[in-house]
């Protein structure tokens, strides 16, 4: 309710904003909802007792600080301005930004220091851009996260740090390529980037590439064994959509599309493929297409009979390799770039 007030009277929809009356409320709640997320922050213990009840608690707390502050901004409080202080202490960056961004269209210049001071994370980069940039003072960032490599890579670690991909920010991000090509759906060529990521976890790293520019996404598999080429077609067959462009799992195919495949399976053993297990049946602009998982003089891999080709795709030797979708995704992605960039 609180988000939609606050867009109502942003967009001018209305002329008093709904929440004016309870401004005082408003306040008092911001003010206790920051002072328990600094209790958590020091004695997180106390309030949960697991890490994903902690993680859904913070959450859910910083979602309402967001719109709270917002809210104060717009009403004009500056009597929320102490409460917005006490934000600027906390360590979530999230909340710190949000509440830099308030101060500062209250017309408190600590906001402007702080929101700038922001743009050198990488997970608030985009969000404290962007108020910066609705106000008038981009001018005042650093051109070094300012620039398209450092739009992509606040977009990326913004992404990873999603409840429903990772939750946290990634201990480091680094530019592996860049390149400013044609993308599948995009009708002008466009900026794009690959970043390396990684988290810690004890004793143990998790990293791999994503990508950002056309689109934020990264596999949770390690990509990092592969080429630029082929990490920029896996995302680009997966992200490519067209009515041309379908699979269907092994699972779900007909007793004569299986006779269809079986049809294959002596052909591809003759070429010295074992084990091999039909993954699915794609189609890709009128050509079947069949994925499967093989082995072939002792390694393992994908293979795709592409109208009666045979393309094989070892798997990379990694803790968490690439699966048979991401190697079909890179089967299709390569012919995809190449059609849109054929001059590379």
């Amino acid at each position: 309710m609180l988000d939609v007030s606050n867009y109502l009277f942003r967009k001018g929809l209305v002329a008093r904003h709904p929440a004016t009356e309870r401004a005082a409320q408003l306040s008092a709640l911001l003010q206790n909802l920051v002072r328990r997320l600094g209790r958590i922050e020091e004695r997180p213990g106390e309030f949960a007792t697991s890490p994903q009840q902690l993680n859904r608690m913070i959450g859910e707390s910083v979602s309402l600080v967001v719109s709270l502050c917002d809210a104060v901004a717009l009403l004009g409080n500056a009597d929320a301005s102490a409460k917005l202080y006490e934000a600027l202490e906390l360590r979530h960056r999230r909340v710190r930004t949000e509440a830099a961004a308030a101060l500062l269209r209250l017309g408190d210049e600590a906001g402007l220091e702080t929101l700038v001071a922001m743009t050198a994370e990488p997970v608030v980069r985009s969000r404290a851009l962007s108020y910066l940039e609705e106000l008038g003072m981009l001018d005042r960032v650093p051109a070094n996260r300012s620039s398209p490599a450092a739009r992509a890579e606040g977009a990326l670690a913004a992404w990873l740090a999603e409840p429903a991909h990772f939750g946290v920010p990634p201990g480091g991000l680094e530019l592996v390529d860049a390149r400013h090509q044609y993308w599948p759906g995009f009708e002008q060529p466009l900026d794009c980037f690959l970043f390396r990521f990684e988290y810690r976890i004890g004793q143990q790293a998790l990293a791999s590439v994503g990508i950002a520019g056309p689109v934020a996404h990264a596999f949770m598999c390690d990509l990092q064994d592969l080429s630029p080429d082929d990490i920029y077609a896996a995302y680009a067959g997966w992200f490519a959509e067209h009515a041309e462009i379908r699979q269907t799992p092994a699972e779900n195919l007909s007793a004569r599309e299986h006779e269809s495949w079986q049809s294959h399976v002596g052909e591809l053993e003759a070429a010295g493929y074992q084990q091999i297990e039909l993954v699915l049946r794609g189609m890709f602009f009128g050509r079947e297409q069949w994925v499967a998982k093989a082995e072939r003089h002792g390694l393992a891999g994908v293979l795709v009979v592409d109208d009666g080709d045979i393309a094989w795709y070892p798997q990379p030797q990694t803790s968490r390799p690439p699966g048979a979708a991401e190697m079909y995704y890179i089967h299709k992605g390569r012919e995809l770039l190449r059609a849109f960039n054929p001059e590379d």
